[in-house]
């Protein structure tokens, strides 16, 4: 799998199970967000098939894409913060 097919997965994801995130974000740090997703994703399948060396991409990416599409905490922790300085 290339860069561009990790983060469009990446952005997609975000899109459908996160949609609250997405909209907050806006597009282009979604897509910069995305793609720092792919990065790491990136890095670990190359650190998992070096453990396998038979392994293929799609298998790498199987087992690396529940590290890295998960709820992005770290964005609905930003959007209550901006959420609570807009009340006060």
């Amino acid at each position: 799998m290339t860069h561009e097919e990790i983060r469009a997965y990446a952005m997609q994801y975000l899109r459908n199970h996160h949609r609250k995130v997405s909209k907050f974000l806006g597009e282009e740090r979604l897509l910069r967000e995305a793609g720092a997703i792919a990065e790491l994703a990136r890095m670990e399948m190359n650190a998992i098939k070096a453990i396998a060396p038979g392994m293929t991409d799609d298998e790498a990416w199987a087992e690396a894409r529940s590290l890295f599409l998960v709820r992005p905490d770290w964005a609905y922790d930003e959007m209550n913060r901006e959420d609570d300085a807009d009340e006060d």
